[in-house]
């Protein structure tokens, strides 16, 4: 990653070297947001629908408990409107990745 623009705060702002590249199905558009356990990607599907695609960190791939903590979030299955839905989840490698519903704001 290389810094690149400053954000609305003054800081400065990675530019991702994901942004434009594939991962299996998805295809990464651009830079939502990130967490302590993972980056999450605007991404379009193999069926041209808009995902948010949570990627876990990499320094954290090797880390059982954050691994299992990852998957427990997939599987969290909870039918509510006020919750996003997942569609996939996976490993691609040894990236994993959460494929969800994506709502913009």
């Amino acid at each position: 990653m290389v810094t690149g623009a400053k954000s609305s705060r003054g800081q400065p702002e990675e530019t991702d070297t994901l942004i434009g590249t594939e991962l299996g199905e998805y295809r990464i558009e651009g830079l939502i947001g990130r967490g302590g356990m993972g980056v999450v990607y605007l991404a379009l599907d193999d069926l041209d629908r808009q995902v948010a695609l949570k990627l876990m960190l990499p320094e954290l791939a090797n880390n059982t408990d954050f691994r299992e903590r990852f998957i427990r979030e997939s599987q969290a299955v909870i039918e509510h409107p006020n919750v996003v839905k997942v569609y996939e989840a996976g490993e691609i490698g040894s990236v994993l990745y959460l494929a969800m519903e994506y709502i913009e704001g």
